[in-house]
């Protein structure tokens, strides 16, 4: 005699299944996908605490895949702020760090500091081209923005590999 199986074991198996559909799967995918560039600042740098509320997503390093953007701040005191940019498919982050008050070309006046894109130029009436700036499909600059002083402005530099910023 071969023992039925019970309701509970059924609806187990009914979920298991479920779970294990493609649609499933490519939620699951997806979520761990989503929570994976976060969780990449904190290795890279345990000291800072990342705001995940300031993720942006876009492509600013130029190659026409999205990169993840956030924000972190200093733990203990507060007095830096940093910027994560997740390039998608590097191994690293691209860390920066920027200090709060002061005199400093790079400080910050205050926080909360928040993300802002904008379409990619490379150059201005004010301050003509930007060095290394070249335009590409897609490809936009960014600003951290704290309400306090002028915010920093970031474009990906293609000469140097690496971001570029100035103040405005």
């Amino acid at each position: 005699m071969i023992p039925r199986p019970s309701a509970a074991s059924a609806i187990l198996a009914a979920l298991l299944a479920a779970a294990s559909s493609p649609a499933a799967l490519a939620d699951g995918a997806a979520s761990t996908q989503a929570a994976a560039p976060h969780a990449r600042l904190q290795a890279a740098k345990p000291t800072v605490r990342w705001d995940a509320a300031s993720q942006v997503t876009a492509d600013v390093t130029c190659d026409g895949k999205p990169d993840q953007l956030f924000v972190g701040y200093g733990k203990g005191g507060g007095k830096t702020v940093w910027l994560g940019v997740v390039p998608a498919g590097a191994r690293r982050p691209i860390l920066m760090a920027f200090p709060v008050g002061g005199q400093a070309q790079n400080a910050f006046c205050a926080t909360p500091v928040r993300i802002e894109t904008s379409p990619l130029v490379c150059a201005d009436p004010e301050n003509g081209e930007r060095p290394g700036c070249k335009p590409a499909p897609g490809c936009m600059a960014f600003a951290m923005v704290d309400e306090a002083c002028d915010s920093l402005r970031f474009y990906w530099n293609r000469d140097r590999g690496r971001l570029s910023w100035w103040r405005r």
